[in-house]
């Protein structure tokens, strides 16, 4: 019927949509963190990534969850920050976070031991280490979305195109 069973209101709002795993709702607000709910609607934690709502932080991304991690794009105008963070699902403590060459604008697509996010190029980051395993510079234009991966293949729209990609080179 569509009857609310809780909200949670943030006095900056809230910037991008919610991840779900393991019943915890994951999701960032414009003061700067990211915050998790367990589904009943009562608070977990929430992380500081360095930001809030008057110094130009812009989440413009849905987090992905995988495999006890959740990924987070994020752009912060002003000082430069254009990074993937890492975030240990269980307590919040950030495992690593990976700069891009650009704003983050694709949410992550984790598969066998990578994580993708698309800023000015596509990244194939280690998800363990959070160091760059190969990035991919595709011609003019920018991402139509976030990539997908299956059977050892990224694919992005980009442009005026669908790209598959290797995954592992």
């Amino acid at each position: 019927t569509g009857t609310s069973k809780w909200n949670v209101t943030l006095a900056y709002g809230v910037d991008s949509s919610p991840a779900v795993a393991d019943g915890v709702v994951y999701f960032f607000g414009r003061d700067g963190y990211l915050h998790a709910f367990h589904t009943n609607g009562t608070f977990r934690w929430d992380r500081d990534l360095g930001g809030d709502a008057y110094n130009g932080v812009h989440w413009r991304v849905a987090p992905t969850v995988s495999d006890g991690i959740v990924y987070q794009g994020a752009t912060k105008v002003g000082i430069s920050l254009n990074a993937l963070f890492a975030v240990n699902a269980n307590n919040g403590t950030v495992k690593w976070s990976f700069n891009t060459d650009g704003d983050v604008q694709s949410a992550a697509a984790a598969y066998n031991g990578s994580v993708y996010v698309v800023s000015n190029n596509l990244y194939a980051i280690d998800a363990s280490t959070g160091s760059e395993r190969w990035n991919s510079s595709l011609y003019y234009g920018g991402p139509a979305g976030s990539p997908s991966v299956a059977d050892g293949i990224v694919y992005l729209g980009w442009s005026r195109a669908v790209v598959a990609l290797n995954a592992t080179d």
